[in-house]
């Protein structure tokens, strides 16, 4: 999967937006690399993935980047008189391609679990799946013997927010497959044979012809005269197994489990006003050690549920979260579907 990016004119700061092939934002990046500081990056919902951090005193510059709370390598200059040149220590990977080109893939360990995730993020965003909202299981599937021991799978299920991850070896228990002929090239060759393609195409197993044609370069069937179809011949679509979202690239496909059951459901609202209620601290102007008092209003549902229970109260420094209404910075929030009315003051 290629990832593209686009840095912001006129900007103070150092921000960029990258991009999927199809011009989707996946991740965008802020900050400022100056003297100790760091650059946050944050998916489409604005929910904080990683950091870059530049250390200090060092000769050169030095760069170290995390995944969530994870250590996954450094980047350092490395001193030349010519082009600049630059030191890639992650644990493993290895560099193919022009890294001063912003051209390049990343292999290894780490390199299969970005993969992962990567795939994951676009599949939950082609759902229109939150990534606030736990889901029950991954699935993947991969052509090849993917690098991501028990460690680095606790990783995937961190970023991915997800309970299980699973491996299997045939993508097509993932997705479906439709195939529909491809005029442009069949026109030409078989003319007279189109209608008798297109409704063997329609009626057949697609998976095993998609599996013949990518793996051995053609498929051949006998329709009144034999007809050789290659991947070109092809308009193959794909569709995720039922309660599935998913997504392929290179070998690797990715799918999620969308079918929730309370508790995840229940999960999810927490997380959400976990959210909803730190942008309040921010918006207020709380700094960051503060602790508060949340007072709420809402009709039943999940969030007063979870706002009754208070479980999250450590995760927001609330030193208390009650029913009612109080003086101080107030809100009323969308949570999954439901209003509330939220207010936050300095305990």
């Amino acid at each position: 999967m290629k990832l593209l990016f686009k840095q912001r004119l006129f900007s103070w700061l150092d921000s960029y937006d990258i991009y999927y092939e199809d011009g989707s934002v996946a991740y965008t990046v802020k900050g400022q690399l100056a003297w100790g500081h760091c650059l946050k990056i944050f998916d489409p919902e604005g929910y904080e993935i990683g950091t870059v951090k530049e250390k200090v005193l060092t000769w050169m510059p030095r760069f170290e980047v995390y995944l969530g709370e994870q250590y996954i390598g450094s980047i350092s200059k490395e001193f030349t008189w010519f082009k600049p040149k630059y030191n890639i220590d992650f644990n493993g990977w290895q560099i193919q391609g022009d890294w001063t080109e912003w051209d390049y893939t990343l292999l290894g360990p780490m390199g299969d679990v970005l993969a992962v995730v990567f795939l994951g993020r676009a599949a939950r965003g082609a759902g229109n799946v939150k990534n606030r909202q736990p889901l029950a299981r991954l699935v993947v599937a991969s052509d090849r013997k993917l690098a991501i021991h028990d460690e680095l799978k606790s990783v995937v299920l961190d970023e991915l927010n997800a309970k299980e991850y699973r491996e299997i070896s045939n993508a097509e228990e993932l997705v479906r497959y439709s195939l529909k002929p491809q005029l442009r090239t069949l026109g030409p060759k078989y003319g007279k044979q189109l209608k008798a393609i297109s409704a063997f195409l329609a009626t057949c197993n697609a998976g095993e012809v998609v599996k013949a044609v990518r793996e051995t370069g053609v498929y051949t069937v006998d329709l009144g005269g034999e007809v050789v179809l290659t991947e070109e011949d092809l308009q193959i679509f794909t569709e995720a197994a039922e309660g599935y979202v998913s997504a392929a690239d290179r070998g690797i496909t990715v799918a999620l489990d969308t079918r929730l059951t309370e508790e995840l459901l229940a999960e999810g609202t927490e997380r959400e006003l976990v959210s909803k209620i730190q942008s309040l601290r921010k918006e207020a102007g709380f700094e960051v050690p503060d602790r508060i008092v949340v007072a709420y209003e809402a009709a039943e549902g999940r969030a007063k549920t979870a706002l009754a229970k208070g479980a999250f109260a450590s995760d927001v420094l609330a030193v208390k979260i009650f029913e009612g209404a109080q003086d101080g910075y107030c809100k009323e929030v969308d949570v999954n579907g439901e209003k509330v009315k939220l207010t936050v003051k300095k305990n």
